[in-house]
């Protein structure tokens, strides 16, 4: 897999440095590297070996994306969201409020995490990643002196479904059982839609709910958050697949 030049920083300047807007420092808290099963199995990038197409990250079969690492810890934040319908090429994509704090864990996806600003300090790495491109954080809250609980926040109008198989034809069809219905799905986390677009064209429904069961734009892009489970940090037990508000077309059912 290809490797961006790493720049290292002191403490310092990590610290008292300015981000640029609408950008958040992370920092990368974990590695896929050389991940193993527990038997032993290598499944993480080895870079002893050549995968397929390591710099093709649009393929879906292509295992350094798999194993990219797409959470990370906020460690800084934008001073401001800036947007801007005059300023498109500086503007971020959408109107929103700034959600995050330090400390909380978030999603990004696989390009934005491969193609980062990467600064290397005191051993640790980080990465800028673009606001908009962050789909979902999570945090602890503080119950009472032994408990907490952990929330989950849903960004910049991003919303997560999960998907069912396509529906057999027949007795004899296999295959179809096997693939996703990307036509149509159920909330399973939402927040808060965004306030504007900067595409004019752009609008979404306003209430949508977790349960619901919605139609998708067909145009709709629709990405697993997590593309393994061996390598979720999310929920090992659950592929959530993430969609934008305004690729979500109808609602076919609610609870």
């Amino acid at each position: 897999m290809a490797e961006l030049l790493k720049q290292t920083v002191s403490k310092r300047e990590l610290d008292e440095g300015i981000i640029p807007i609408n950008m958040v420092l992370c920092e990368q808290y974990y590695s896929n590297e050389g991940l193993t099963t527990k038997s032993g199995i290598i499944i993480g990038v080895n870079k002893e070996l050549i995968y397929a197409d390591p710099d093709n990250l649009d393929d879906d079969s292509t295992h350094a994306a798999d194993l990219a690492e797409v959470s990370m810890i906020v460690y800084k934040t934008p001073q401001k969201l800036y947007f801007n319908t005059e300023d498109r090429e500086k503007s971020m994509p959408w109107l929103t409020d700034m959600a995050l704090e330090k400390g909380w864990e978030i999603w990004t996806n696989t390009i934005d995490s491969l193609n980062a600003v990467t600064l290397v300090c005191d051993g640790k790495t980080y990465k800028l990643i673009s606001y908009s491109d962050i789909y979902c954080a999570r945090y602890r809250i503080t119950l009472t002196k032994i408990m907490f609980a952990i929330k989950v926040r849903m960004l910049n109008g991003y919303v997560l479904v999960t998907l069912k198989n396509k529906e057999s034809l027949s007795g004899f069809d296999v295959i179809s059982e096997e693939c996703l219905d990307k036509t149509k799905g159920v909330i399973s986390y939402i927040g808060n839609p965004v306030k504007e677009y900067l595409n004019p064209d752009y609008s979404h429904i306003e209430d949508l709910r977790t349960g619901d069961t919605v139609l998708f734009n067909p145009k709709a892009g629709i990405w697993a958050l997590e593309r393994q489970k061996y390598a979720s940090r999310f929920d090992d037990k659950q592929i959530y697949y993430v969609v934008h508000r305004k690729d979500i077309n109808a609602v076919l059912s609610r609870k």
